[in-house]
């Protein structure tokens, strides 16, 4: 497991409903992280571009690439 974090959630939803009306946002954290969103795309172009190697290297190298994109991401 990483020590850079998780991003947070991948899809969060926002809304805040008082009285049948939308008056603010608000986070909800369920569902996948955005590190795990990240990883999984990162999954695909490495199956894409190479077929010879381990399911375990792939995801391994799958979750370095989400951990590099987060960490970029919190730089910017």
């Amino acid at each position: 497991m990483s020590k850079t974090g998780n991003g947070g959630p991948a899809f969060p939803e926002s809304v805040a409903v008082e009285d049948g009306a939308v008056t603010g946002s608000r986070s909800t954290a369920q569902g996948m992280t955005l590190r795990d969103y990240f990883a999984g795309q990162a999954v695909v172009g490495l199956l894409a571009a190479d077929t010879s190697d381990t399911a375990s290297s792939f995801a391994d190298a799958a979750y370095r690439i989400a951990d590099r994109m987060l960490s970029r991401r919190r730089e910017s």
